[in-house]
C-alpha cells in the first residue's frame, strides 16, 4: 500500500471502525495492487482481530509511472519530487543487469520514452522510498519489530529493501523467500533469501466478472 492509504489501514486494524468492503474501497487495494484480495484476507484478518499496526510502506504509483515515462526524476513537478528519496543507490551488485531484464518487458508501455536509464531511476525509487518508510517507523518505535511483505525483488537481501535500510538504521534483518511461487533457482537463492520455505498456491473458486473494463472519465 502507498503511505496514503495508512488512514484506511488504521481504520481497519486498529480502530475497527470500517468493515471489510468499506476498507478495501478506502485504501484504493484495486487502484494500488492487482492481485486477488482473498490471497491476503488472512494477514488482514489477523491484525484486526489481535490490533497489529499495518503501515502503507509505498510512495503513489503514479510518481513512479511518471519519472519513467517523462523521461527521468528531473521531469516531475516539485511536489512530485518532494516526495523522493535525497539518496538512491542505483550501483547494488546485480542491480541494474536486473532492470535491463525487465526493461525489456516495460519498454512498450503507453507514452513511454522506453529510455533505459529513467527506467532504472524509476525502479529505484520503490525500494528507497519503502527502505526510508521502514527506517523512519523503526526509528521512531525502537520497541517494534516490523514484517515486511513485498514481493521477491523487493525483499531481495543483495539490492533490494534490506541493503537500503541497513544504510539508513542499523538493524537486523532476515529475507524470507517462498520457492512455490518465484522462479529463482540455483546458486542465486544464496543471495536472494536468509532463509526458504514452500508454501504451495492457494486455489480459489473463480470471481465473477462481467466482461467490461470500466474507466474513470478525464
Amino acid at each position: 500500500f502507498p503511505r496514503t492509504s495508512q488512514q484506511a489501514l488504521d481504520n481497519y486494524t486498529i480502530n475497527r471502525s470500517t468493515d471489510e468492503q468499506t476498507f478495501i474501497k478506502q485504501s484504493r487495494y484495486f487502484d494500488v495492487w492487482s492481485f486477488d484480495f482473498r490471497l491476503f484476507r488472512p494477514i488482514f484478518t489477523f491484525a484486526r482481530e489481535k490490533r497489529i499496526p499495518v503501515l502503507g510502506l509505498n510512495i503513489e504509483r503514479e510518481i513512479v509511472s511518471s519519472a519513467y515515462k517523462g523521461g527521468g526524476i528531473d521531469t516531475l513537478d516539485e511536489e512530485q519530487k518532494k516526495e523522493i528519496p535525497d539518496s538512491r543507490d542505483l550501483s547494488l551488485e546485480g542491480y541494474a543487469d536486473r532492470l535491463r531484464e525487465f526493461h525489456a518487458m516495460h519498454s512498450t508501455m503507453d507514452n513511454a520514452k522506453g529510455d533505459l536509464s529513467a527506467f532504472i531511476e524509476a525502479q529505484a525509487i520503490w525500494d528507497e522510498y519503502m527502505a526510508r518508510s521502514i527506517s523512519n517507523y523503526l526509528e521512531s518505535n525502537p520497541q517494534m519489530k516490523m514484517i515486511v511483505i513485498a514481493g521477491s525483488q523487493h525483499t531481495r537481501k543483495d539490492y533490494g529493501i534490506p541493503p537500503r535500510v541497513s544504510r539508513l538504521k542499523a538493524i537486523s534483518q532476515a529475507s524470507v523467500l517462498n520457492l512455490a511461487t518465484n522462479r529463482i533457482t540455483g546458486n542465486e537463492l544464496e543471495k536472494t533469501a536468509d532463509y526458504l520455505f514452500f508454501l504451495d498456491v492457494e486455489d480459489f473458486e473463480p470471481q465473477g466478472k462481467i466482461g467490461v473494463v470500466l474507466e474513470p472519465s478525464r
